[in-house]
């Protein structure tokens, strides 16, 4: 057995190196340091970290052709833009991504594109905003996503892992 199996990546930020993570279906997803997640003798520890890149049109007939959703291994959540329309988001997590819904609805395609340095920008196919770390607005003690503005910076920049 493999740590990431073949189809599945861990998502690394290229200016904090911190990974992506959805351990809950009831949380946001968080960013963890790789320091935290290199010491485990169990390989399903790391499916929290765990990322697949679906083409849209597997879910979706009406996705564009270079579109994808993102979803984790261990929930089975689909990773989504903010300000997608959804109840259950608590109100205090507004400005951050929500990845916890398990069934697929519009709006929660990307547009991933490889950069000249190798790394990835994930855009939101709706707004052409990109993802990104929220620096400095920590959600409960740990870093979560944004997906605010079009300018490429290191903090959303990509690693697939």
């Amino acid at each position: 057995m493999t740590p990431v199996p073949v189809g599945w990546h861990q998502l690394e930020n290229v200016g904090t190196g911190h990974v992506l993570k959805h351990d809950y279906l009831s949380s946001l997803p968080t960013l963890a340091s790789p320091i935290e997640l290199k010491h485990t003798s169990n390989y399903r520890e790391t499916w929290a970290t765990q990322w697949a890149v679906i083409h849209g049109r597997a879910i979706d007939v009406n996705a564009t052709a270079a579109s994808y959703v993102i979803k984790n291994r261990l929930t089975g959540g689909f990773l989504r833009p903010q300000g997608a329309l959804d109840p259950a988001v608590p109100k205090t997590a507004e400005g951050t991504v929500s990845a916890w819904q398990t069934l697929y609805s519009s709006g929660m395609l990307w547009i991933p594109e490889l950069g000249g340095r190798r790394n990835w920008k994930i855009t939101d196919a709706a707004t052409s905003n990109l993802l990104g770390e929220a620096l400095g607005r920590p959600f409960v003690g740990v870093n979560t996503l944004e997906c605010r503005d079009k300018q490429l910076e290191p903090h959303r920049s990509w690693r697939l892992v």
